[in-house]
């Protein structure tokens, strides 16, 4: 349940379905998670990881930069290899949605995105990429 980031109090329900006498409390199931986080991470942070994670993978297109005083990952960008081919032959709506430090990393939170025409009356949207970045400074954006 934990890989399938079910909440401790989620977790601790399903045991206490299955053992009723369990002295397991939710701060152990919280604690069991932060060390197999800390594990899985390996002294990275998550956005290392996260970079890691693409780096490997042949779909995505990425860029990113570290602060030179901390050695910190503090701008990641990454595309996904057919949104941007979407974009590049369909570029007739091209949307930006930004979420500010309302994600794990505390950064803000960009979404590129396309809109195509289609049958339908909507069109189709999809995904071209997705940008977390150190600040809101327009320099940041630039």
């Amino acid at each position: 349940m934990a890989d399938r980031a079910a909440k401790p109090r989620d977790i601790l329900l399903a045991m206490k379905q299955l053992n009723p006498h369990s002295h397991v409390k939710a701060r152990d199931i919280r604690n069991q998670k932060a060390k197999l986080r800390e594990e899985e991470l390996g002294g990275r942070t998550s956005t290392e990881a996260l970079l890691e994670l693409l780096m490997k993978s042949d779909n995505w297109a990425t860029s990113w930069a570290k602060d030179p005083n901390t050695n910190r990952l503090n701008r990641l960008l990454f595309c996904n290899h057919m949104g941007i081919e979407l974009a590049q032959n369909r570029p007739e709506i091209l949307l930006i949605d930004a979420t500010y430090k309302t994600n794990q990393f505390n950064m803000p939170y960009l979404h590129f995105a396309g809109v195509y025409p289609s049958n339908s009356r909507k069109g189709t949207s999809f995904s071209i990429g997705f940008c977390f970045l150190p600040s809101e400074e327009e320099t940041t954006y630039q």
